[in-house]
């Protein structure tokens, strides 16, 4: 492998500078905000599976503790809060199918107001153009 980076050119290896990447007439704001979106993305996984690592690991050695100095309580404790975990759990992604099936009625709901009312201002703009002409045709008409 490093054999193979010995032959490539250092353009080859190492993505452009940032310097490059923003001077380049060809970016345009969104593309830059896309650009930073995307590593912000990267760098918050990054942390949150950091921190699980952590917490994962911080509560195996307890659990650990616990079961090696025979403490009932932590022992109770911890199997109590994987029966609340569970049906929180359970209860969290009940709640998540819930509203985003209130979620997609409601742009359901405004998709078809708009359409209504797409219907509703073409129906009254030829209700306009007829009393329009209605209005010519009486001015026009010797009285």
């Amino acid at each position: 492998m490093v054999l193979g980076l010995l032959c490539l050119e250092p353009s080859q290896i190492a993505p452009p500078a940032v310097s490059q990447t923003v001077l380049s007439p060809t970016y345009r704001p969104r593309d830059l905000y896309e650009l930073q979106r995307r590593r912000m993305l990267e760098e918050n996984l990054a942390l949150v599976q950091e921190r699980d690592a952590w917490f994962k690991g911080a509560h195996a050695i307890a659990v650990a503790v616990a079961e090696k100095r025979a403490l009932a309580s932590a022992l109770r404790l911890h199997t109590h809060q994987q029966a609340w975990h569970g049906l929180a759990d359970r209860f969290g992604h009940g709640l998540q199918d819930t509203c985003q099936q209130q979620l997609q009625d409601l742009r359901d709901g405004v998709d078809e107001w708009r359409r209504r009312m797409a219907e509703w201002l073409k129906e009254l703009s030829q209700r306009d153009r007829v009393a329009q002409k209605a209005v010519v045709s009486l001015r026009v008409m010797p009285g």
